[in-house]
C-alpha cells in the first residue's frame, strides 16, 4: 500500500447503490491493515451489503449481511423436578411456551433435543462445568404443546455422571421461534463429603484442623451423617513438567492419623 495513511472506501446495498463512503485507517503498516468504522442509514434496506476499498494496486471489497432482530414473541421455559439425581434415576421435563402478554401457545410444535454434557477430567484444570468435550446428542423428538402451552416430555434414565441437557425449541402458528433449556446433575452416590478445613498445607509438625460434613445430591448439608478422617501422605510422580496437571500424578501413602466424629449420628 505504499505506507499510505489512509484508504478510501465506499459501502453498497443489496441493489449496489452507495449509502455511505469514508477512509479507512492505517493500523498496521507491516501486515497493510487498514480499519473501517461508518454508519449506515436508518432507513437502509436489509440484504447483503458491500465494503470496496480503493487500493493504489486496485480496488478490493468485503461483504457482510444486515439483518434485523426481532424480539421473540413467547418464552419457552423448561423445568425439571430435581436438579440432580442419582445413577439410575429418571430424568423428567416439562416445557411451557407463554407469549409475553400472557397467552399460552396452544398446539404448537416443539423439538426436542436431550444432550449429555462429559465432565472434565480434571477438576484441578477446569472448574467450568462445560469445559470438557462437546455435549454428545443422545435423544431428540418432536411433540406438540397441549391448550395450555404445556407438555411433558419423555422420561429418560440417567444412566452415567455428568449432566443431562434438555433443549426445546418451539415454533408457533406464525411461525415465530424461541426455545429454553433445563439441565439435571447424575451422581454416582446419594451422598458427597465437604471438606472443609481451610486452606491445604502447611508447615512439617504443625497440626491441621479437618472438619467435614455429607451433602445431598443439591449440595444441602445433611445433619446425623459420622464422618471418618483420615489422614494420609501423599506423593507426587514429578515425572514431566506438567506432573501438576494429571491427578493419576498423585500417589495416596500410608494413613499417618485417623479419627471417628465425635459427634452423635
Amino acid at each position: 500500500m505504499g505506507g499510505a495513511q489512509t484508504l478510501a472506501f465506499a459501502v453498497l446495498d443489496p441493489e449496489d447503490t452507495k449509502v455511505t463512503e469514508g477512509q479507512a485507517k492505517l493500523l498496521n503498516a507491516e501486515t497493510g491493515t487498514y480499519a473501517a468504522q461508518f454508519t449506515l442509514p436508518g432507513a437502509g434496506r436489509l440484504g447483503l451489503y458491500r465494503i470496496v476499498f480503493q487500493g493504489p494496486q486496485g480496488p478490493g471489497q468485503a461483504e457482510f449481511k444486515v439483518e434485523q432482530f426481532v424480539k421473540p414473541a413467547f418464552e419457552v421455559k423448561v423445568t425439571t423436578e430435581k436438579t440432580k439425581v442419582g445413577l439410575g434415576d429418571a430424568l423428567n421435563f416439562h416445557a411451557n411456551a407463554r407469549y409475553f402478554y400472557g397467552a399460552a401457545v396452544r398446539g404448537a410444535k416443539a423439538d426436542w433435543f436431550l444432550y449429555k454434557v462429559v465432565p472434565p477430567k480434571s477438576k484441578w484444570i477446569w472448574d467450568d462445568e462445560d469445559s470438557g468435550p462437546a455435549p454428545e446428542l443422545m435423544e431428540s423428538g418432536q411433540l406438540e404443546l397441549d391448550a395450555e402451552g404445556q407438555a411433558d416430555l419423555p422420561s429418560f434414565k440417567a444412566d452415567s455422571d455428568g449432566l443431562w441437557r434438555m433443549v426445546v425449541k418451539v415454533a408457533d402458528a406464525a411461525g415465530q421461534r424461541n426455545s429454553g433449556q433445563a439441565q439435571v446433575r447424575a451422581a454416582a452416590g446419594d451422598l458427597g463429603a465437604d471438606d472443609r478445613r481451610g486452606p491445604p498445607g502447611g508447615p512439617a509438625g504443625q497440626a491441621l484442623p479437618g472438619d467435614g460434613a455429607g451433602l445431598d445430591l443439591d449440595g444441602k448439608e445433611v445433619p446425623g451423617i459420622a464422618i471418618a478422617l483420615r489422614a494420609t501422605r501423599i506423593v507426587a510422580l514429578k515425572d514431566s513438567a506438567y506432573w501438576w496437571s494429571r491427578p493419576s500424578a498423585l500417589k495416596p501413602g500410608e494413613t499417618v492419623a485417623s479419627a471417628q466424629d465425635p459427634r452423635p449420628c
